[in-house]
């Protein structure tokens, strides 16, 4: 609990990221088992390329958290490829560990 604290009050420190962005990484992080999920149907709705690359990083985030990394890596690539620069940050995390 206190470190998805800390992470959601470091993101809203962060104005590098819009209000969309933090909303879809907060419910990555509170709601891991589910996101994906719904981050899908976001997309299949007729999300616009910027709103699928950031639900695809979303996606992401919540696989890490699950501790799928394969597909972490996966989400986060299809999240760079639409155009989303920050998931190369989160390509190069994985890579590390």
């Amino acid at each position: 609990m206190g470190r998805l604290f800390l992470t959601l009050l470091l993101l809203a420190g962060c104005t590098s990221y819009s209000a969309f962005e933090r909303k879809v990484i907060e419910r990555a992080y509170s709601e891991p088992a589910t996101a994906p999920e719904y981050f899908m149907h976001q997309i299949e709705s007729g999300a616009t390329v910027y709103e699928q690359a950031v639900y695809m990083y979303g996606t992401g985030l919540a696989h890490e958290k699950l501790g799928n990394k394969a597909e972490a890596f996966d989400d986060y690539l299809s999240a760079e490829a639409l155009g989303y620069n920050k998931a190369a940050e989160a390509l190069e995390r994985l890579k590390t560990k």
